[in-house]
């Protein structure tokens, strides 16, 4: 389990599938990204270049999705403690969107996770399965209806997700 301190605000993609489905990451994304003290991929990242930009901006941790090859590095899967407190889960999913939930809720409900984080639908939500949150960025790319990502804002008590409209 990565251990990281000191958080107050985390940015978090996925889909961005440069350079297949887009040319780059959006100018207001990574604007948005530079004052984030941590910047979460959720995969189908595609090219190394982006895992590069991004760590340019701030650091990052990073998963594989479905579209990543193997010169992707990042693991399939992350579990991330916040601050000594917040128990983060991070995959990209994958299957139907239906079945997805109970998926990543089986593959990490062992951590006891406060918020389990993933992409593959294209679809932003935040919600609750169980009682564990759920939270998708949507794409900052290749959004179904619209584009997007998420941030988290962080103090002593709890883990806000928000999701922001490109």
């Amino acid at each position: 389990m990565l251990e990281i301190n000191e958080l107050k605000k985390i940015a978090v993609i996925s889909d961005t599938h440069i350079p297949t489905r887009a040319s780059g990451i959006p100018k207001k994304a990574a604007e948005l990204m530079c004052g984030s003290g941590l910047i979460i991929h959720c995969g189908d990242i595609v090219a190394n270049s982006v895992l590069k930009l991004l760590s340019s901006l701030s650091p990052v941790v990073a998963v594989k999705g479905n579209m990543d090859s193997d010169e992707i590095d990042a693991p399939i899967e992350q579990v991330i403690k916040i601050n000594g407190r917040f128990t983060l889960c991070i995959a990209h999913g994958s299957g139907s969107p239906v079945s997805i939930q109970p998926s990543l809720y089986k593959k990490f409900i062992g951590y006891s996770p406060d918020l389990i984080i993933h992409g593959h639908t294209h679809v932003p939500y935040i919600s609750e399965y169980r009682g564990i949150g759920f939270f998708n960025p949507g794409s900052c790319t290749a959004g179904l209806d619209y584009n997007s990502m998420g941030f988290m804002e962080i103090d002593e008590s709890s883990i806000k997700p928000r999701i922001i409209s490109l």
